[in-house]
């Protein structure tokens, strides 16, 4: 799951010029659950992407450089 969400936000990057920096300690807690990713933004330098887990909402805030 985790190499689904990193390949998702490339491709995204990809489309858009930017690039991504990680916070493993905030992806890597996530790729043992089961993630809808259902929205992806690109607002600025920031990308937010908004997951869902146990219907509560988590946002991954990304630096595009």
């Amino acid at each position: 799951m985790f190499l689904i969400l990193k390949l998702l936000i490339f491709k995204f990057l990809e489309s858009t010029g930017g690039n991504a920096i990680f916070v493993p300690e905030l992806i890597l807690p996530l790729k043992k659950i089961f993630i809808t990713i259902y929205q992806i933004v690109n607002m600025n330098n920031l990308i937010t992407i908004i997951v869902r887990k146990e219907n509560k909402e988590i946002f991954l805030l990304i630096l595009v450089k």
